[in-house]
């Protein structure tokens, strides 16, 4: 067999299939496999010359060339290791394998130390969707720099482009990177479509269908909130339901599902003393919208609300600013995230980059991305300038805050984080207090250095 396909994908889901005819496209001949060869046929159903099916791992690895360049598109978890194991003794020290998926960034760590010396090995992360899969996605590729450079002429070809058209895709940095970023920008993804869910339950509240609410939304998708999600949220709301009357989005059951990316952020968020409101409360809110808590278990309490009263104001500028503060607050809060991380790690991430490989193709993309870089540069002026803007609209927020009588966790987290920045004294003062009355934890003193203890029950003592 002649080794000529130039990349090859192993798993034909619809994202692994339109990746396929993505590179297809661009002018690669590419190699496709999967377990099921029903899927892979469905892909070769679709006519694109350069994509070519094998019905076993061996001939798919035969037909490239080297070094060989593989892309797994299945599922997270031990399916990705189960491939690995099986590619393994057919490929050699210069081949790459590109791992594609929401693989969890501990797994990386641990994929690319087992495989170091044996085959490159890549942590990838790819956002855009069945669409961008096949149009252009942004794709976060990280490991090590000469492992990298193999395969990043490819994935330029393939890639979205940004607002300067530019390819979607850098490489990240070192070790995990790729895959820490694409599992941070879903935990900002989650706090943003809970943000808009909430502003949508708000207006769902008051009376509005799901037309005059698309309307509402049609009015805010414009300047820093002209977003991705906003386009993709006008067009469900004026969807008609195809199996009964009305709008599709009400008859949609209020259970959200996730696949864990969002609870991992907040894992590593901890870990890395990072603080990420918003992205928690959408985690919580997601779980909590299963309504599965133990102490309900057979109760009936779900009784309609009373429609309250619409509000006799204007409501546009209050809520464009809530939605404007929403959206820049989760992504500086996954942004701080990954910068904590790599100032730990020492990973070598370029924040701008990090920014403008998600200006296209990406779930989160907006405009507001364009100038986010802004923070990661030494301009002192224009950020105080910025955060005194926002300081100026908090009445806006605080004012869509307490309209309605819906939940609004992520509008809640967004107040009091940016509350926090702007509080002179917090109240961890006496928190500390309290730890070292209980547990002798020690304290710092406004008025001088050092550690202290004490001062309840005797003399205060140096720690």
């Amino acid at each position: 067999m002649t080794s000529t396909n130039h990349v090859g994908i192993i798993g034909m889901s619809t994202m692994g299939g339109n990746f396929a005819l993505n590179f297809a496209s661009k002018g690669y001949d590419t190699a496709i496999y999967n377990r099921s060869w029903e899927k892979t046929q469905h892909v070769l159903d679709k006519g694109a010359d350069r994509v070519h099916g094998y019905k076993t791992t061996a001939e798919f690895v035969e037909s490239l060339e080297s070094p060989k360049k593989i892309m797994l598109l299945v599922k997270s978890g031990y399916p990705v290791d189960a491939v690995i194991k099986e590619l393994l003794p057919m490929l050699s020290e210069e081949d790459v394998i590109i791992d594609c998926g929401n693989s969890n960034w501990h797994d990386t760590v641990r994929r690319q130390e087992e495989l170091a010396g044996k085959v490159g090995f890549v942590g990838c992360g790819i956002s855009g969707g069945a669409d961008g899969a096949l149009h252009g996605p942004s794709i976060m590729p990280g490991g090590d720099s000469e492992t990298l450079q193999k395969i990043m002429p490819y994935l330029e070809k393939v890639a979205a482009k940004d607002f300067q058209g530019h390819p979607c895709v850098t490489p990240v940095g070192s070790g995990p990177s790729g895959h820490f970023v694409k599992m941070v920008h879903n935990g900002i993804e989650y706090a943003m479509m809970q943000g808009l869910g909430e502003i949508y339950d708000m207006l769902r509240s008051f009376g509005h269908s799901a037309l005059e609410i698309q309307e509402v939304f049609r009015g805010l998708n414009y300047g820093n909130t002209q977003s991705f999600l906003m386009d993709i949220t006008l067009d469900i709301l004026g969807k008609k339901d195809t199996k009964g009357t009305g709008y599709l989005v009400d008859r949609i059951k209020d259970v959200a599902k996730a696949k864990g990316t969002g609870g991992w952020t907040v894992e590593a968020a901890l870990k890395y003393g990072v603080a990420v409101p918003n992205i928690a409360a959408a985690v919580i809110a997601r779980t909590q919208s299963s309504r599965n808590m133990s102490f309900l278990k057979g109760l009936d309490i779900m009784d309609e609300q009373q429609v309250p009263k619409k509000p006799h104001e204007n409501l546009k500028t209050p809520l464009y600013r809530t939605m404007e503060l929403m959206f820049l607050t989760s992504y500086l809060q996954g942004l701080d995230l990954i910068y904590q991380a790599n100032q730990e790690e020492n990973w070598g991430v370029d924040m701008k980059e990090v920014i403008r490989i998600w200006e296209g193709g990406c779930i989160i993309r907006s405009q507001m991305l364009g100038m986010l870089n802004l923070f990661w540069e030494e301009d002192k002026n224009w950020k105080e300038k910025l955060f005194k803007e926002i300081h100026a609209d908090m009445d806006n927020l605080r004012l869509i805050m307490y309209k309605g009588i819906t939940p609004k966790p992520v509008i809640h987290s967004t107040y009091n984080y940016l509350q926090s920045m702007f509080s002179e004294h917090l109240p961890t003062n006496l928190i500390q207090a309290q730890r070292d009355h209980f547990g002798a934890h020690g304290y710092a003193r406004v008025d001088v250095e050092g550690l202290y203890t004490g001062g309840w029950n005797g003399d205060i003592e140096e720690f």
